[in-house]
């Protein structure tokens, strides 16, 4: 198999199958892994990937990951992350990507169900600075967003998004960010638009998957200050001053309605 070759397991091979093919060792240049739909697998199979992967998927899985074998044996070596399809704990989406510093592009997406109970990883600061490319479905705060109701300030659902919001503001060299959440957490005064503004190298934002009904002129204005390298807005339902104002400021913009949300376009090199 080729270095750049990228291969694809679906459901009709078992985890024992593919564990004592790895650990035969015929696949030696394996660099490229999507787990297909719904294969059982264990840590021992997650193990016995061969040392040096560069990328690494599940096409679908319905159980919790388990991705600690990851750091253990690539954390030289991994640079892309596709568990999209997967639920994760915010806790082990923070093992990853403090365990993980090559990483330059990664999907992600967190649920409430997998949150309940987990142990929160406010003391783990992101490696992987170096990232260009970050789609995350924060998808484990669907419920509300009332930030003048004190039981919400001293929420552990806003101290988690705090320290999400505070690590993504970190990764100074990413390129293109993908945020699905349905919160209203951009606006100045209260949300979470500032602590990106170290983000000077962004060229694409995709606010599709957000609830936008608060973005307006100031938002704009701050992202027209904050990221001087914006070439491209992805939109689903943004309101109009919102984009005349973003137009207004930045002529080269290009504002880009996209009606569905399954469109994964945003892949890095």
């Amino acid at each position: 198999m080729s270095k750049d070759a990228e291969t694809t397991y679906h459901s009709g091979l078992t985890f024992e199958h593919l564990t004592k093919t790895f650990k035969e060792n015929t696949l030696p240049e394996l660099r490229h892994l999507i787990i297909g739909t719904y294969i059982v697998y264990d840590d021992e199979f997650l193990s016995s990937i061969p040392c040096g992967l560069e990328s690494f998927g599940f096409d679908s899985c319905d159980k919790e990951l388990h991705l600690q074998p990851l750091i253990l044996h690539h954390s030289r070596s991994l640079t892309r992350l596709d568990t999209m399809s997967t639920p994760m704990s915010l806790s082990m989406l923070s093992d990853l990507m403090a365990g993980l510093p090559c990483l330059r592009s990664v999907k992600a997406g967190i649920y409430q169900d997998q949150y309940r109970g987990d142990i929160l990883p406010f003391d783990r600061d992101w490696k992987c600075v170096d990232m260009t490319n970050l789609r995350l479905d924060l998808g484990m705060w669907n419920i509300r967003f009332t930030i003048i109701d004190p039981e919400w300030k001293e929420s552990n659902e806003k101290a988690c998004l705090d320290y999400v919001f505070s690590q993504v503001g970190k990764l100074r060299s990413l390129q293109e960010l993908k945020l699905g959440c349905d919160l209203d957490m951009y606006v100045k005064k209260h949300g979470y638009l500032e602590q990106l503004a170290g983000l000077k190298q962004l060229k694409v934002l995709d606010l599709r998957n957000t609830l936008c009904a608060k973005f307006g002129k100031q938002e704009a204005l701050l992202m027209v200050k904050n990221w001087p390298k914006l070439l491209q807005v992805n939109e689903k339902g943004l309101p109009k001053a919102f984009k005349k104002a973003l137009r207004m400021k930045r002529l080269l913009i290009e504002i880009v309605f996209i009606d569905s949300d399954d469109d994964d376009s945003d892949d890095d090199e």
